[in-house]
């Protein structure tokens, strides 16, 4: 997990977003049109991770059409 943030090869999307006062980066890493994982990062001094969860084929589809690519 710690090389995939780092390395972002399969970084295709991120949103930026304002919770609770503080500024945090989703990151949609997309390794086929069929699987895909999204981490929710905040940064500090070191790299926070929120969160980490799994997308599918049909939430891929729909985020390419609302996101650019990196």
């Amino acid at each position: 997990m710690e090389k995939e943030i780092l390395n972002c090869n399969n970084a295709e999307f991120v949103e930026k977003q304002k919770e609770q006062g503080e500024t945090r980066y989703k990151i949609y890493f997309v390794y086929s049109s069929k699987i895909g994982r999204v981490y929710v990062l905040k940064f500090t001094e070191k790299i926070r991770v929120i969160t980490v969860y799994p997308i599918g084929r049909q939430t891929l589809k729909n985020y390419k059409r609302k996101f650019k690519k990196v």
